[in-house]
């Protein structure tokens, strides 16, 4: 559309209107009752199309045209509103319309008084404060606060203003609220002898090889009990400084984000010495993370090796185990038989069962193998657990057996952090901490410990041994009772470390007290959400009430749709089935396209983006390096294929081992690599085939898992005994990774969705942004979906899994519309929504969200919290019932419109190519490089980059791909170019001796051939 209604640079956030009327938008340019009755009061069809095309335009794009904008209309948009007049031939019709300015103006006047719009100086001032309360809970940029602004104006019906003028404005109060976070942190070392102590902290001493900070940033070695101490000492040293995050308006996350620039030596002024005290604030809780981090993989350690241990002996013992059963079973099934009617084969015949006078002892003397299944019925009991115990009695009773170890480090365990507990868990602190004086030497009694640890086998092995005297217990059984209980307890938070951020109390973080009452407007306003929810509730009661009403009144009004044995809407889980075309297209555009090592994609897409420049040295200065390109493809090549920089060492300069080593350990930092990611973005937002791929309004977060070294700190072991680690990414529908997360373990990934999408930086930028668009995101919930529905939903978000990962597809409906009758959907919304439970507790929704919303506290925590022992607490009922007003909203449009499953699916699908794609290129060593979590981050952000970089390139080609295709008179369909996927690889090598040359590119393009001369057919049933 024209400049004044659509964008002034090539990337907008205002909405836009673009070739054809979408279905999308076509409810924006209905005309109700209402309106008929404004538009039809005008005299002239001229006036009457001019002043319906004002008022839907404003209602879509959140601002009238001008009088020179009518004749660059879309004729889409002018055909239809005309049409619904009828109109005969509106486009000359609205050529004269506008003439006279002052008419144009009382039009939009009087539009705007019927339906309640403001000019934006009237709303300014709250925009203003919507954005700054945004500013200082987020580290949003300017682009994505612009973003947020158009939703918030359109949404509250203030007009837009130009697009510069917003721009200035939001671009005034970031920056404002970035010097007022500096100026807070600094403010304490307001004399010259403690701004000295800041600069002396980032300044490299002479003959060093890194500041002080930067050595205090270094995180400990692999985790062994000396370097358990080391971590302890360098906790101890950054507590020198005494700093701790004291001002609760300070969200901990800009903190985080603030804190990675502290060794940036070109930082001058308030930024640099503030980014100093947000690294050392932050370094108060991490080191204790550290040292945390150690002592949890050291007491895995000692578990775990039993437990390995004895799995392996089961699993030696399965046949074993096996060839008892069937002997055992054998007999059992006879006594079954006889008594049981039994028929002839041959002849049908049916004997029916004599009477039992046999007795039980003469039925197993009568047996042939009476031996058998006596040794199968002793084999079998030497490994069921007896009465009262469990099956981990082998591995405890194993564990026993490493004493020595366990009682050597009991003060270190014990001693070494300043731990505390929950009340429920405090008892087995206090046994800890008894236990050094308990191992004294003197006979443990009973009265001396703890029986409400003794669970399961424990209780055997510590009061059950022969060898014991009376009232005597087993004190190294006991030592690993209440290590492992405590152990166990760490783990799940009931034990945590004060001071610590992941190891520390979860409900610390929570605003209380005075700094809710000094945040709750603020974090209210950032979530775009009311402190009093009456008005909330009315609003979401009507979208779903709408919503009900809408399907039920296009379904059959004499039949109930389908349910489930549970009463849910049935869904077949299944994919909806794709358009056959795709395959046969997606096959010649793998035949097409370009080959050639994944070195030579990486420097050509690094030679179109000039995303070298990105980056920077230690200091900030621009590297000096000659051939750079070549260098950091060999380093990115090193560490996301992770084989390793011999792998990628040559002969001629730029792939010098200690150069490409240099690159690898100092230059692919993570702000260097946002950096680059941003380039590529930005590059593949111009290419015209991105813009189909639905714009930028959806994004998918998914995990994939990694082995992990051993000695990992992020590793967690399987049951198999596999250290794993998992990295949980955000991916745009234009197939783009925008945010990373790497986590312990395999956890579900819906414990880690909210904190990944607030971490993120970079993200999705579409063209004419709505209030809906670019929120959307598809994820597997996980158990308690309503939960995490609830959770996504108050942040701001729109959560959509595919059909597949929902657990149930119950649906619902406000507890006021209790009257109301759904028709077919009359069964199906038994299921109420307690709207005076989300009342009660709305504080506390606010104050939850708002924590996690400020970085306070992790979105895995908030889900612990709210639920407990598998329920939901009183706050997670009232999320729960919160989200079940959006998800029934989602369930009835995968219920209702295919085009939106096909969309969600799709993404989902787009991911898993994702995945398939990082395990191809991530060929090389088993496990990852790096152990430390810094380590592994940069190089699965390596890895990420390559991601894109094979992105950016397919993409580019395809775009050319589908250009010279319709050059040839062999269009593709529109239909099917948002479903092409830009994950395909077989044309890239990824393996074996790498080629690292630039390729030719005449034209900036490789020289490629045309594609191949016949129609994709237009008929969707093809093969």
């Amino acid at each position: 559309m024209m400049n004044s209604l659509g964008h002034l640079g090539k990337r907008s956030v205002y909405p836009v209107l673009r070739g054809e009327l979408s279905a999308a938008d076509q409810p924006f340019f209905d005309l109700a009752e209402f309106d008929m009755e404004l538009v039809l009061d005008k005299r002239g069809p001229e006036n009457r199309l001019g002043f319906a095309l004002q008022l839907t335009l404003l209602r879509r794009l959140g601002r009238v045209p001008k009088p020179k904008d009518f004749p660059g209309l879309p004729a889409s948009v002018v055909e239809y509103v005309g049409a619904q007049l009828g109109i005969e031939d509106p486009a000359s019709v609205v050529l004269q319309y506008g003439a006279q300015d002052g008419l144009t103006r009382r039009h939009a006047q009087e539009i705007r008084t019927a339906y309640g719009w403001k000019p934006f100086p009237e709303g300014q001032n709250a925009l203003k404060e919507q954005l700054a309360s945004r500013a200082d809970n987020t580290e949003d940029g300017v682009k994505a606060l612009q973003r947020s602004a158009v939703a918030w104006l359109l949404d509250k019906r203030i007009e837009l203003p130009g697009e510069s003028t917003l721009y200035d404005l939001v671009r005034k109060v970031r920056e404002d609220t970035d010097i007022s976070l500096w100026v807070k942190l600094v403010e304490p070392f307001g004399t010259p002898g403690q701004n000295q102590v800041l600069d002396d902290l980032i300044v490299v001493p002479e003959g060093e090889l890194r500041s002080p900070l930067a050595e205090l940033v270094r995180r400990p070695g692999k985790p062994t009990w000396e370097n358990l101490l080391s971590a302890l000492g360098r906790r101890k040293e950054v507590l020198k400084f005494g700093l701790h995050l004291a001002d609760p308006t300070i969200a901990p996350r800009r903190l985080t984000h603030l804190a990675k620039f502290a060794t940036e030596r070109e930082l001058r002024g308030p930024k640099r010495r503030a980014a100093v005290v947000a690294a050392l604030t932050r370094l108060s809780e991490t080191s204790t993370d550290d040292a945390v981090d150690i002592l949890d993989h050291l007491l895995d350690g000692i578990i775990g090796r039993a437990r390995r241990k004895t799995n392996n002996d089961r699993i030696a013992l399965f046949e074993d185990l096996l060839m008892a059963a069937v002997s055992a079973n054998e007999p059992v099934e006879d006594l079954f038989d006889s008594e049981k009617e039994q028929v002839d084969p041959s002849t049908g015949e049916i004997t029916v069962p004599a009477a039992d006078t046999t007795s039980v002892r003469e039925f197993i003397n009568a047996l042939g193998d009476r031996q058998g299944l006596e040794e199968a019925s002793a084999f079998i009991k030497t490994l069921a657990p007896p009465p009262g115990s469990d099956f981990e009695r082998a591995r405890r009773a194993e564990m026993i057996k490493r004493f020595p170890a366990l009682q050597e480090r009991l003060l270190q365990i014990g001693e070494s952090l300043p731990y505390a507990a929950d009340p429920d868990a405090q008892h087995v602190l206090k046994a800890l901490w008894s236990l050094p004086s308990l191992l004294d030497g003197s006979v443990v009694r009973r009265g001396d410990i703890d029986e409400r640890l003794l669970v399961g086998s424990w209780k055997e092995l510590v009061l059950g041994s022969a060898d014991l005297v009376s009232d005597a217990v087993d004190e190294k059984a006991y030592a690993f009772c209440v290590v492992e209980t405590f152990h166990s307890r760490l783990r799940s938070h009931k034990i945590f470390v004060e001071g610590a951020s992941k190891w520390g109390d979860p409900k610390r973080g929570l605003l209380r007290g005075k700094a809710w009452a000094e945040n709750r407007e603020s974090v209210a306003k950032s979530l775009n959400l009311p402190l009093d929810p009456a008005e909330q509730l009315r609003r979401k009661a009507g979208e779903l009430h709408r919503k009900l009403r809408l399907v039920a009144d296009r379904l059959p009004k004499e039949k109930q749709v389908k349910l489930d044995a549970c009463g849910q809407l049935r869904i077949d889980p299944a994919p909806l089935r794709r358009d056959p075309r795709l395959r046969k297209l997606s096959a010649e555009i793998e035949r097409w396209m370009p080959t050639g090592d994944l070195p030579q994609v990486l420097l050509e897409v690094l030679k179109r983006t000039g995303g070298g420049k990105a980056i920077t040295t230690l200091t900030g200065q621009a590297h000096r390096l000659p051939d750079f390109d070549v260098t950091l493809s060999a380093a990115l090549v090193a560490l996301g294929c992770n084989v390793g920089i011999d792998a990628v060492t040559g002969n001629n300069s730029p792939l010098n081992k200690k150069q490409i080593a240099y690159v690898a350990d100092n230059l692919l930092r993570p702000a260097c690599l946002e950096a680059l990611n941003d380039h590529l973005l930005a590059e593949q937002a111009t290419i015209d085939v991105a813009k189909a791929w639905r714009g930028g309004y959806l994004a998918s977060v998914a995990g994939q898992r990694f082995i992990a070294p051993p000695t990992s700190l992020q590793a967690r072991t399987s049951v198999d005994g596999t250290p794993f680690t998992t990295w949980v990414t955000m991916l745009s529908d234009q197939a783009m990774s925008i945010a990373g997360k790497v986590v312990a373990g395999s956890p579900r990934t819906s414990l880690h969705v909210l904190d990944v999408l607030n971490d993120r930086r970079a993200r999705p930028t579409p063209e004419g942004t709505d209030p809906d668009k670019g929120r959307r995101i598809i994820a597997d919930p996980g158990p308690h979906e309503d939960v995490v529905f609830g959770l996504l939903t108050l942040s701001g978000y729109l959560y959509a899994p595919t059909p597949a990962h929902l657990s149930d597809t119950a649906l619902s409906r406000m507890d006021t519309a209790s009257a109301e009758d759904y028709g077919p959907l009359q069964q199906a919304t038994r299921q109420k929504i307690d709207s005076e439970l989300i009342a009660q507790q709305w504080d506390e929704m606010l104050r939850l969200v708002g924590s996690v919303h400020r970085g306070l506290v992790s979105s895995e925590d908030a889900i612990r919290m709210v639920i407990k022992n598998g329920r939901p607490t009183p706050l997670g009922q009232a999320i729960a019932h919160y989200g079940r007003i959006p998800k029934t909203i989602h369930i009835l449009d995968l219920f209702d419109n295919p085009d939106f499953r096909r969309q969600i699916e799709a993404q989902s699908n787009l991911h898993e190519a994702r995945h398939k794609l990082a395990a191809k290129i991530y060929h090389g060593n088993e496990e990852l490089i790096h152990r430390y979590q810094t380590g592994m981050e940069e190089q699965l952000g390596a890895l990420g980059l390559i991601l894109n970089m094979i992105v950016l390139f397919n993409t580019l080609y395809i775009d050319v791909f589908l250009k010279k295709k319709a050059a040839i008179g062999r269009p593709v369909p529109e239909e099917l170019i948002p479903h092409l996927s830009a994950f395909i690889f077989k044309h890239i090598n990824m393996k074996g001796r790498y080629a690292f040359e630039m390729p030719e590119l005449p034209d900036g393009i490789r020289a490629v051939g045309e594609p191949e001369d016949f129609d994709i057919d237009n008929s969707p049933g093809t093969n």
